[in-house]
């Protein structure tokens, strides 16, 4: 727990958590201004409560990115410092060491998720007013139901960011540079982004599960949803696995 808290302090200190919230509020107060001036298809039904669910699939580049920026300062700075080796001469263990990073890793994920939740409802409603239900994949819920979809959703949304978060640690343990780790890691997005195009390869592909929140309202069957749960634990447990030989492997006292 000690170094969990370390970890986050970090987190918090270096303000990166903070930069992201401003900068996920600004983008919705874009996004939310060109749907009214330029409406798209499905926009029509836009407020306060179907803002939020409407902008998740679309801001998660920026979940990305913050990701590989807090692990890139996490493991890849940290090795090029030399303060990793630091922290193993006191009695830490390197698995340990991992663990805490990831776990305030995840702690970081699910407070900047919650954060640009409740920004959604806030611009949502600051252009189109609260409205009196949510709707969403052509389904129409109460303000009640809405809210514990649209949470349930954000939470859900999590488990994928995570799984990408894994690769990304991966390749911060094998890169000793920030600028190689965030540079990689977009890459990697931008690759299984375009392969999107692909059907054949969408169940693989761990960007893809990150719209599986779409099955929580009927948008995917059921057997959709097990695949992509069983491709998002695939991704945590083989990447985390990899990462711990990994790190384990990597000479950390040069």
């Amino acid at each position: 727990m000690r170094l969990i808290k370390n970890e986050l302090y970090k987190v918090f200190k270096l303000n990166k958590l903070y930069f992201f919230m401003v900068i996920s509020a600004a983008l919705m107060i874009v996004q939310a201004a060109a749907e009214l001036s330029n409406p798209s298809a499905g926009a029509n039904v836009l407020n306060g409560q179907s803002f939020p669910l409407w902008m998740l699939s679309r801001i998660m580049p920026l979940f990305i990115f913050f990701m590989a920026l807090t692990l890139a300062e996490m493991i890849s700075d940290e090795y090029r410092s030399g303060t990793l080796k630091l922290f193993l001469l006191r009695p830490v263990g390197r698995i340990g060491l991992l663990n805490a990073k990831l776990a305030a890793l995840a702690v970081s994920v699910l407070i900047l998720l919650l954060v640009v939740m409740a920004e959604g409802y806030i611009v949502g409603t600051a252009f189109w007013g609260w409205g009196d239900r949510l709707v969403a994949d052509d389904a129409a819920f109460s303000t009640l139901r809405g809210i514990g979809i649209t949470l349930q959703s954000y939470a859900f949304t999590a488990l994928p960011c995570l799984g990408f978060g894994m690769v990304i640690t991966l390749v911060a343990i094998r890169s000793s540079s920030m600028g190689g780790t965030i540079g990689i890691s977009l890459g990697v997005m931008f690759i299984l982004t375009a392969l999107e195009n692909v059907r054949s390869l969408n169940p693989y592909s761990i960007v893809h599960q990150m719209n599986l929140y779409r099955s929580l309202i009927g948008d995917a069957g059921s057997s959709n949803l097990s695949v992509g749960l069983l491709n998002i634990a695939a991704y945590l447990l083989v990447f985390y696995g990899i990462s711990i030989v990994t790190f384990k492997k990597k000479d950390l006292l040069i």
